[in-house]
């Protein structure tokens, strides 16, 4: 390439093309990297899940205002003002919280007196919201199956961490 842009001058400035030519190399090379990267990830996260992958329902969150008091499904926190509810099941958490919810949606709406009121902890049948304190560097978060919770472990940057365990 270099000599015909040597031997055409209208082409252009040869060493300017032989520089465009290696940022692209170089450029592609760091995306063929970052490709690698996400495939590893992808591959720890399923090797993770292991036989739950099929399990994996995400939930159809929408945007909803509310007045009366209610508790997140996720944090068993009280909700108030803007709240994400899910279209399909009912399941009501923070915005903060949603990308911490695990993907298990039930798909079958639960009455509203079951979704998260003040009497009511759990929107998700044979879930509790019980509060452990972890080590700094320590997350966990169970998905409800019908027979088994399946644990992730997560790395926070927090002194303190919410532990959500399945009793069924």
């Amino acid at each position: 390439m270099y000599q015909t842009y040597l031997a055409t001058p209208s082409f252009g400035d040869p060493d300017e093309a032989l520089q465009k030519l290696i940022d692209v190399k170089k450029e592609l090379s760091l995306l063929q990297l970052e490709e690698l990267k996400c495939e590893i990830q992808i591959n720890a996260i399923k090797e993770a899940i292991g036989h739950y992958e099929a399990l994996i329902v995400p939930y159809m969150f929408k945007n909803k205002k509310i007045i009366n008091k209610t508790v997140c499904s996720f944090c068993c926190e009280t909700l108030w003002g803007k709240i994400l509810i899910c279209k399909e099941c009912g399941y009501l958490c923070h915005p903060k919280c949603e990308l911490n919810v695990p993907p298990n949606c039930s798909k079958v709406k639960l009455p509203k007196n079951k979704r998260g009121s003040s009497n009511s902890v759990r929107s998700v049948p044979a879930v509790s919201c019980d509060r452990i304190s972890l080590p700094i560097s320590h997350t966990i978060s169970a998905f409800p199956t019908s027979n088994s919770c399946v644990m992730f472990i997560r790395n926070r940057f927090s002194t303190s961490k919410l532990l959500r365990i399945c009793s069924q």
